[in-house]
């Protein structure tokens, strides 16, 4: 059955399960940093340990006391179950502290990932809404010792913690009565699918939030940008700023207040099952103890038992639903590492010898941007043999930049050919072919380095100044 695509598919092009992108960060782990794995298991034990020691400590004061135990029997077993509930407790909050750190090494990964692919795409890519919108997000999602990639990990922990809890605690309630467990399940579930819930609306309406806030970030972009500063002022366009900003603002508050009663109404009814599981389970074993089926002592324990079982199972079920939720960045995050590249990067036809120029050719080309109706250019012809000098002049949108693109092999033409030396552009490996180039654009970026850096581009350590210096003077400069 295939399965229905929601309106978050609109531009991502991985729907892999929530197991599968869990098992991709793992496999990343592998790759980059083995030991963390170590320093998560141990983690887990640690954590998992704790609650279980903690619920069998007042059992054990209790028939320490009603067994008539001496004080120091008593005192010795208090020390026994507080000096292990520390000692775990302060390596659990160690190793929590040591893998925030650790998880660096992840987020290092991850962000250099997405800028490598950001720096090494075809550039029609970058002019493509869809992949700019991946970009976006894969950055957002690798962003930090708190974005969704390495959130996983914490999650994971999480989780894996809360199941050894969960089968821990089980193993003590299944003593008294296994229905309890099935009973504490079934209403914790129900709890579950309600969050569900939540999840698939925000699944659905990602886009809608993701388009706000680009809006947001350009205005925000280029109101402190000097190059829009000048316009900004002569052509009296921060009050339509403004107002673009604040419909903006306001469609971005909508959604998280429609988000946010949707939690609500699902946190009423979570509130509401667990006051009825635990109601119901506390009843029940008071009942056993007027009828002298458990001691007090298996009373305190089993009802801290009960407390327990269900806060793990809710754990897991949040982190479960946490997952599912990240699934979906983590999924953005794959869909940008692996958009499609169509320029030829390998076993491309060799570049003419010689370090003379060649002709070029435009045959029949036209050239349309994704989803415009009208073609910039249309059936056009060129050829510039070596030594010609051109001038190209036209209006705003006449196809000037499109041209110089075109002829640089940064696009290649929706019908036609762009020829260098008689072969087709798209033939050539596409990094070497723009090595026959220098342009200087419109918009162009000065590096925060030393003019010897830029021209060499070189770090400052391993760069040649007289080799610098030659190509200056070659250059004219």
């Amino acid at each position: 059955m295939q399965k229905k695509n929601t309106a978050s598919d609109e531009w991502s092009t991985r729907h892999d399960p929530t197991i599968q992108n869990v098992w991709y960060c793992i496999r990343n782990i592998f790759c980059c940093y083995c030991p963390l794995l170590c320093w998560c298991g141990i983690s887990i034990l640690v954590n998992a340990a704790l609650p279980v020691l903690s619920a069998y400590l007042p059992k054990a004061v209790i028939e320490a006391i009603t067994e008539g135990n001496s004080v120091w029997e008593l005192t010795a077993t208090v020390l026994v179950f507080m000096g292990v509930i520390a000692l775990l407790s302060g390596a659990g909050q160690f190793f929590t502290k040591f893998i925030y750190h650790q998880k660096y090494r992840m987020n290092t990964l991850y962000l250099k990932q997405a800028a490598l692919k950001g720096l090494t795409t075809d550039y029609s890519n970058q002019e493509n809404e869809r992949f700019r919108k991946l970009q976006t997000e894969s950055f957002a999602c690798c962003n930090g010792n708190y974005s969704p990639l390495t959130s996983v990990y914490d999650i994971l922990v999480s989780l894996c913690t809360s199941v050894l809890g969960l089968w821990a605690f089980g193993a003590i309630l299944v003593q008294v009565n296994g229905f309890i467990l099935l009973f504490l399940a079934a209403t914790t579930l129900m709890s579950f699918f309600l969050n569900r819930r939540v999840v698939k609306w925000t699944d659905q309406n990602n886009p809608e939030r993701i388009r706000y806030e680009q809006r947001l970030d350009y205005i925000n972009a280029a109101s402190g940008e000097i190059r829009s500063a000048k316009d900004i002022r002569l052509y009296r366009m921060a009050a339509w700023f403004s107002d673009i900003y604040q419909e903006n603002m306001d469609g971005i508050s909508s959604w998280y207040r429609r988000l946010t009663r949707r939690i609500f109404g699902v946190a009423v009814w979570d509130s509401s099952f667990a006051l009825l599981r635990e109601g119901i389970t506390y009843v029940y074993l008071i009942y056993l103890v007027l009828n002298h089926q458990i001691t007090v002592a298996d009373f305190v324990l089993y009802f801290g038992a009960v407390a327990g079982f269900s806060t793990w199972l809710s754990n897991v079920i949040s982190q479960v639903s946490l997952l599912n939720q990240l699934n979906l960045k983590i999924n953005y995050f794959r869909s940008y590492l692996e958009y499609p590249e169509t320029f030829r990067r390998e076993h491309g036809a060799p570049l003419p010898p010689g370090s003379l120029p060649k002709t070029i050719e435009l045959k029949n080309v036209s050239y349309r941007y994704e989803g415009a109706e009208q073609y910039v250019l249309r059936n056009f012809n060129l050829k510039i043999t070596p030594g010609e000098h051109l001038a190209v002049v036209g209006l705003n949108g006449a196809g000037k930049t499109t041209l110089v693109k075109l002829l640089c092999g940064l696009i290649d033409p929706t019908e036609g050919q762009v020829l260098y030396n008689g072969i087709d552009i798209r033939e050539y490996n596409r990094a070497e072919f723009y090595r026959l180039f220098s342009a200087v654009f419109q918009q162009f970026s000065i590096l925060p380095v030393t003019i010897e850096e830029i021209v060499a581009e070189t770090p400052a350590e391993s760069l040649d100044t007289d080799q610098v210096r030659h190509c200056l003077k070659t250059a004219g400069l």
